[in-house]
């Protein structure tokens, strides 16, 4: 900081401020206040000789004294927020108007922004937060669980996460949970869906969490909700409005029911085995119904006991159709009267053979269609890939008559002409499949390998795999031996010969070296 005698010193010898500035490197305003003073008292060169710093800030800088905090009338805000709980339609500046008609008994009064000011850093310093108060019927929470669950597969023994839809009413806290295969954009409906049919009506509004299901992520942090959630809301006649990020007591309800969820159903189904998402969501919502039966600890009552008194009549009623998320795809017909969809396959009339038609893919339902009609529908399968969902009208009544180019006597005389293990294994394959058109995609391609690997290879991968398998062998598995084997026999092709220079290529054609061309010209080495 500048000396300020010695910028009044330099301006009462007739120094330009902008020089002095320069000179004494300080601001322009130091500067001016210096010539308001030597102007103000009349002071020249003489008399600042004779003054010291300490002198001129004391006697004509000295800092007005600020007003204490006993000037103004200090409010009760510890009172302010027990009003604003009791009475969640009163606002901070209906209490302030209140405030500022007291009698001040000659003290000041805070500004309605000084008020808002001290309020908010006597409530941070308290820890307050307000306490939110429902409406019956207003709001639903919407989440996804942070722990998962498990389901196992039964020949294979591979274990599936579980991911759990968790919703929850706030005013009644009753809750609803729902396991799936992924958390994708048809399971995100399908779990509002299934929650708005178990509590039997429509809330106000949905509040779901900022997933990438319900809104689009945007760098300008402006919410924009999918367009496809839009559309469902629309269709059930509801409002959304997610949660804020990171503002966790914007949803504070469901996330105590998420936490309930882990605790009283992930956390005890993880310690069993569950074989289909059928069962495993049995058994959640057997849970679901016991948590929301179980009475209160600190109000009487339950949650199913308050739902029904006082928050189901509330409900808007549910639209006479479910909302449908519909797919588009084209599929061609294989020979087994099949379409591959999401590697699931669902039966065609078998007149519709090697032609490609259309697929309408829902949430729980498959339609293939040809020409704008639909020829089949099927309920759409999940878990497990590889099932199959066959309508018996559809497949051919004769499967070895002429006109039927694919049947099990075909597969058989193709397998035989590659050798008797091939047969067996095609023959495996065959008597596997309750219904025999099923095995036809899966002969056509163990028996296609024989164009990869060479019958040989594939007569003898079949011969280990009917040897040490005691399931019906597998193309994959098929394939995977016969890679195996491809590559034992072009490793053993690669040899060194040892260290006593045993020459194990034998008589194997060799590349002579250059320098037996040079001595052969006559060149030297």
């Amino acid at each position: 900081m500048a000396n300020k005698t010695d910028i009044m010193r330099l301006l009462a010898k007739g120094v330009s401020q902008n020089d002095i500035c320069r000179q004494l490197h300080c601001g322009k305003s130091t500067v001016s206040a210096c010539a308001r003073i030597i102007a103000d008292y009349a002071l020249d060169a003489e008399a600042l000789t004779e003054l010291d710093e300490a002198s001129v800030r004391e006697g004509f800088f000295a800092a007005a004294p600020r007003k204490s905090s006993d000037d103004y009338l200090e409010p009760d805000f510890k009172s302010v927020c027990k009003r604003l709980e009791v009475n969640r339609k009163l606002t901070l500046k209906e209490i302030w108007f209140q405030y500022s008609s007291l009698d001040p008994g000659g003290k000041r009064i805070y500004s309605y922004s000084q008020f808002c000011k001290k309020f908010r850093g006597w409530a941070k310093g308290a820890s307050v937060t307000s306490k939110m108060r429902y409406v019956p019927g207003q709001v639903i929470f919407i989440d996804w669980a942070g722990d998962t669950g498990t389901i196992t597969n039964r020949t294979s023994g591979r274990t599936q996460k579980v991911y759990l839809f968790v919703a929850c009413l706030p005013y009644s806290a009753l809750l609803y949970a729902e396991g799936f295969l992924s958390t994708a954009q048809e399971q995100w409906l399908a779990g509002h869906m299934n929650a708005l049919e178990y509590i039997g009506g429509v809330p106000a509004v949905l509040v779901p969490d900022n997933c990438a299901t319900a809104v689009d992520r945007s760098p300008t942090f402006v919410t924009q909700i999918n367009q496809t959630y839009f559309d469902f809301a629309d269709h059930y006649g509801c409002g959304i409005n997610p949660a804020r990020v990171g503002r966790p007591r914007d949803k504070n309800m469901v996330e105590s029911g998420v936490d309930l969820v882990e605790k009283w159903i992930i956390a005890s189904l993880n310690e069993d085995r569950f074989y289909s998402l059928e069962e495993y969501n049995a058994e959640v919502r057997r849970k679901i119904n016991w948590l929301n039966a179980r009475p209160f600890q600190q109000k009487d009552g339950s949650r199913t006991a308050v739902f029904k008194e006082e928050e189901q009549e509330t409900l808007s009623r549910l639209p006479d159709t479910r909302f449908e998320l519909v797919k588009w795809i084209a599929a061609t017909v294989a020979p087994n009267s099949h379409v591959k969809v999401d590697y699931m396959f669902y039966s065609v009339p078998h007149a519709y053979l090697g032609r490609r038609l259309d697929v309408r893919k829902t949430a729980t339902k498959i339609d293939v269609i040809a020409d704008g009609v639909i020829v089949a529908s099927h309920a759409r399968l999940f878990g497990r890939k590889a099932q199959y969902s066959t309508d018996a009208e559809h497949m051919p009544s004769g499967y070895g008559a002429v006109e039927n180019p694919w049947n099990p006597e075909r597969f058989i005389r193709w397998a035989e002409g590659i050798g008797p293990s091939t047969k067996e294994a095609i023959e495996r394959v065959l008597a596997s499949r309750a219904i025999v058109q099923q095995a036809y995609v899966p002969c056509q391609n163990i028996l296609g390998l024989a164009k990869t690997y060479g019958r040989a290879q594939l007569e003898v991968a079949c011969k280990r795999i009917c040897a040490t398998s005691p399931t019906p062998p597998t193309y994959s598995a098929i394939k995977e031996e016969c890679v195996r084997r491809r590559r034992r026999q072009e490793a053993s092709k690669v040899t060194i010969p040892d260290e006593g220079g045993t020459d194990r290529l034998g008589d194997r054609g060799r590349t002579r070296g250059a320098e037996h061309y040079r001595l052969q010209r006559g060149g030297g080495l």
